[in-house]
């Protein structure tokens, strides 16, 4: 009687362990759910940019480093010269991690070679890039972490990155990578393989520079010419024309005078670079004031736009 017992203990446990005790009790399968440990990745680490941004874009959520434009919704502007606009990039990811980002490195060129303008006209079509204006790149750089809410900003003068021909709507948009110096690809597929970030497009009106024309000013841009030297050293600057270039271009010189001129001055140094007659020596010092004074990197001289004002004296003489 006592084995019959014990035999019958060891069934009743036996079934007990195999979840067949009772039909009101029946058994419960586990599920095998991963810890929230295990889901987690610490994104907190050098040279994480690239890598969380295709993570978030996997994930279709937003690109963690945003780059904001400071203009008007409808920005209208001269196209000579164009337009220089204020960027930032913004660490903004949504799980707010810090972004690893270089600073500098891209300027030696005279351009930060990391930044792009994407510039279509109306009809869609993307307009070149300019090419670099230096066989020289790099520079020194740092690297860190940008905190989420924090920025880095810069300025990109439009004319450093683009041509645009003629008057009219543009679409921009402003691109940036960390590590590859983007403006200058004139494949623009080859961006297709990179982690290439954006600005929100904008619209561009491009019109024609208004010069409204002293009375005397062709005439004394003519005598200034006249007065140059061709055989002087060429000397160009790359910003408007002020008290730090003095020392430079000596404010009292027909270079200075001209400069001091400024636009009064492009309407006739324009006609006087058409005369086929001109000199080679007298060209090239002619282009070297016309820069100076617009600031156009083209230089387009036949296709130069700008609009002309006259005075109404100068039609209805007193």
């Amino acid at each position: 009687m006592n084995a019959d017992l014990r035999c019958f203990s060891v069934v009743v446990l036996l079934l007990a362990l195999m979840g067949c005790g009772s039909d009101s009790d029946p058994p419960q399968e586990v599920e095998n759910k991963p810890t929230e440990k295990a889901e987690t990745f610490d994104w907190e680490v050098e040279d994480n940019l690239e890598m969380l941004t295709e993570h978030r874009r996997i994930q279709k959520k937003p690109d963690p480093l945003k780059i904001v434009v400071s203009s008007p919704d409808d920005l209208t502007a001269n196209i000579t010269p164009l337009p220089t606009f204020d960027v930032a990039l913004v660490s903004a990811d949504v799980e707010k991690t810090p972004l690893w980002i270089t600073e500098g490195g891209d300027y030696r060129s005279t351009r930060l070679a990391r930044w792009r303008f994407e510039v279509k006209d109306e009809e869609g079509h993307i307009l070149p890039q300019r090419e670099s204006p230096s066989v020289i790149g790099g520079g020194m750089y740092t690297c860190g972490f940008l905190l989420h809410g924090e920025k880095w900003e810069t300025s990109l003068p439009m004319g450093d990155y683009v041509d645009i021909p003629k008057p009219g709507q543009y679409t921009v948009r402003i691109l940036y990578h960390d590590s590859v110096t983007i403006a200058d690809i004139t494949d623009k597929n080859a961006l297709e393989d990179l982690i290439v970030f954006a600005s929100e497009p904008f619209q561009l009106t491009l019109a024609k520079r208004p010069i409204q024309l002293r009375e005397n000013s062709r005439q004394r841009t003519r005598l200034l010419i006249e007065k140059l030297d061709e055989t002087e050293m060429v000397k160009i600057i790359r910003s408007g024309y002020s008290e730090d270039y003095y020392k430079f271009i000596v404010p009292g010189s027909p270079q200075g005078e001209l400069l001091t001129m400024g636009w009064q001055a492009v309407p006739q140094l324009i006609d006087a670079l058409r005369d086929n007659e001109l000199s080679a020596r007298k060209r090239v010092h002619l282009f070297s004031l016309l820069h100076g004074i617009t600031l156009d990197q083209s230089l387009d001289v036949e296709n130069f736009e700008y609009g002309v004002a006259y005075p109404r004296s100068l039609y209805h003489p007193q």
